[in-house]
């Protein structure tokens, strides 16, 4: 795994600076206070060099009651929990808090560190290890009792050796789930300003990545600011990724803007909300019952906010219970669907459960409608991510927008488009942008469609081996009647450039590289169809071509150059052909002339310049050995293509442009 996060766990002075210390050989205690004082008050930060060569970055985290808040702060992402319990002293209050803490937080890897195996003897350290593991039995939550032990003291460094070993063995068998493809997004809890250069924001990155000089978003002010560098773990670097510990300054910013527990993110990928609909599971250890109505503190991502929960279905949650409520907020907030929490009760402060985000931008609900328990439950089991997916692939003909999606699965726009990545990432659906409008369609639907336009359009190619393809009118008549002109359009843009309008979500490897079909102007056919100069084409231009030449300068109508006992629809597509590579010209309606003739005449044109002024319809005539009537017409084209000019008479002309 590239990225890890490890923190720590446990009781007031049982160790787990000191343990920091023994690992990493710095001290992440860095206040005066805390130096003075001899206890953790805030997180520390420092890193850790596994053996391969990846570096693991360290959050220390207070033990002292008074300071939950900052470790609440901290312990959201870690990914790995050193849960510290002192020897001489076994289980406290605050262990089985934090314990508490790191379930609600679903951290499910972690190593018991029993501390201080220096001031105990041998058989007091049997007993206290066999009391720890029964406690942690009688807490009920498996997870504890799976993770692996060690004893250490960070005095003489007895056992510290063996807990690198031990951290390495669970860093490889960790598996970091972190989206780092997805939109960037950090909370936020550390803040510094640098005299004359900006602030700095610092906190563990949980999705997407982040370079100097992106442009992101302050959440919840929704401030715009740009990146000026990035250092991880103390080092300017160019990219910082999800899993990583990193520290962004950015100019413009005061540092008075910010607070602990706001959030840096990618631009409008949040929406800032004041309700959070939650499912909440009490702590089976808490001896407080949640009423309807309670003020709690929330503790969510780095931050912490004052809030009322509003309970459905029920007026009370006891101790080990679990329920739907909405959490309405005392100022706005910014996080996603699926974030973990945890519930501290208002007076006196202690824990009392914690749960999941089922919709960070909900709407008030009314609590006597009994559908409400039904939707909330929908979204915890994700059912509405299965109800859009299925109306997507019901949509066959034809793809819609989010405008579309939204009224009929009743899921707000940053959850849509939040499933829609999701699907896209699984390549489930497809997507493309037409004059900036996003158009959604399931990949299902669309190979469908794609496979009935490619049969059509070779058919096509078959019936009319001559012709450049199909128009758009025959086409949509044909297998888009149904659909606005506006998506057909989006839609024929995406085939034409289908290699390239593949989104960011297509790893390289698995975009297309080739366009499904080519356009000019209003004619589409197949990327790969070519016009064939077969024998059968080569006969009727020979004809034509031969036809013309022996009329001299005579023009010949279009119906005359036709070869006898020739399917009319075959010589049009032919003609045409030979119309789109220059061998034919239209030199008036319906009539034409080669190339070749063409350029003969305006020789001929500019000779005669060179020796008179003036051209007259009887001198064309009498050059070109042609009727009256057919000289007009050559004079009026060469009108056209600014070789003469009229210069008073209608029958006379003039060089327009001529060399000398």
């Amino acid at each position: 795994m590239e990225h890890i996060i490890i923190g720590t766990a446990g009781h007031i002075d049982h160790g787990k600076t000191a343990l920091i210390r023994a690992l990493t050989g710095r001290d992440t205690d860095t206040n005066k206070e805390e130096k003075e004082r001899g206890i953790t008050i805030d997180l520390g930060f420092t890193w850790f060099d596994l053996p391969n060569g990846d570096r693991a970055g360290i959050v220390d985290v207070p033990g002292h009651e008074k300071f939950l808040p900052n470790m609440l702060s901290g312990v959201y992402g870690m990914d790995l929990v050193l849960l510290v319990i002192a020897l001489d002293e076994g289980i406290k209050p605050q262990t089985i808090e934090h314990m508490e803490i790191l379930s609600q937080l679903h951290i499910e890897n972690g190593i018991l560190v029993f501390t201080k195996s220096d001031l105990v003897d041998e058989e007091w350290k049997e007993l206290m290890i066999e009391e720890i593991r029964e406690e942690i039995k009688m807490l009920g939550d498996d997870r504890f009792a799976a993770w692996p032990e060690v004893c250490v003291s960070s005095k003489t460094g007895e056992g510290i050796e063996n807990l690198k070993t031990i951290i390495v063995e669970n860093v490889l068998h960790t598996h970091n789930l972190r989206d780092t493809s997805g939109a960037f997004r950090m909370p936020i809890d550390r803040i510094l300003s640098l005299s004359g250069r900006g602030t700095v924001i610092a906190g563990t990155i949980l999705e997407g990545e982040v370079q100097p000089d992106d442009k992101i978003m302050l959440y919840p002010k929704k401030t715009e600011t740009r990146i000026r560098s990035i250092q991880v773990h103390g080092q300017n670097v160019e990219k910082a990724t999800a899993g990583q510990r990193a520290a962004l300054l950015l100019p413009g910013i005061k540092k008075e803007e910010l607070k602990r527990g706001n959030v840096a993110a990618a631009i409008h990928s949040l929406n800032p909300s004041e309700r959070l609909d939650v499912k909440i599971t009490m702590s089976a250890h808490t001896g407080r019952i949640l009423k309807h109505q309670s003020r709690l503190h929330l503790h969510i991502g780095a931050g912490q906010v004052l809030c009322r929960v509003i309970l459905f279905g029920k007026n009370e949650l006891t101790p080990g219970e679990s329920g739907y409520a909405q959490l309405v907020l005392e100022e706005k907030i910014a996080v996603k669907k699926r974030d973990s929490f945890v519930l501290r009760f208002y007076s006196p402060l202690e824990t009392i459960g914690g749960g999941i985000v089922l919709d960070a931008a909900a709407k008030k609900h009314k609590r006597t409608n009994p559908a409400v328990v039904e939707e909330l439950k929908q979204k915890e089991e994700n059912k509405e991510s299965n109800i859009l997916l299925k109306w997507l692939r019901s949509q066959k003909k034809k793809p819609v927008t989010i405008e579309q999606i939204k009224p009929l699965v009743e899921i707000n726009e940053e959850e849509i488009s939040n499933m829609l990545y999701r699907y896209m990432k699984k390549q489930q659906i497809v997507s493309f942008i037409y004059k900036k409008c996003t158009y959604y369609w399931s990949q299902e639907s669309e190979n469908n469609m794609w496979e009935q336009m490619k049969e059509w359009l070779q058919r096509y190619h078959q019936r009319h081996p001559y012709r450049y393809g199909a128009t758009k009118k025959e086409l949509q008549k044909e297998l888009f009647s149904g659909w606005e002109n506006k998506t057909f359009e989006a839609y024929l843009s995406y085939l034409e450039s289908f290699g390239q309008s593949q989104t960011d979500l297509t790893s390289e490897s698995d975009k297309q590289t080739d366009s499904r079909i080519k356009r000019n102007e209003d004619i589409i056919c197949l990327c790969n169809f070519e016009i064939q100069h077969d024998k059968k084409f080569q006969q009727i231009e020979a004809h034509i071509l031969k036809t013309l030449e022996e009329a001299g300068y005579q023009l010949l109508l279009y119906k005359e150059l036709c070869p006898p006992k020739v399917d009319e629809e075959c010589f049009e597509d032919i003609f045409k052909v030979l119309k789109k590579e220059g061998k034919l010209i239209e030199i008036a309606d319906s009539y034409y002339v080669t190339e070749g003739k063409l350029q003969v005449v305006i020789e001929k044109v500019e000779q005669h310049f060179r020796e008179h002024k003036i051209l007259t319809y009887s001198e064309m005539r009498d050059n070109l050995e042609i009727s009256r009537k057919t000289a007009k017409i050559w004079i009026e084209y060469l009108d056209k293509i600014k070789i003469t000019m009229r210069c008073g008479n209608e029958t006379e002309r003039v060089a327009f442009g001529l060399k000398e």
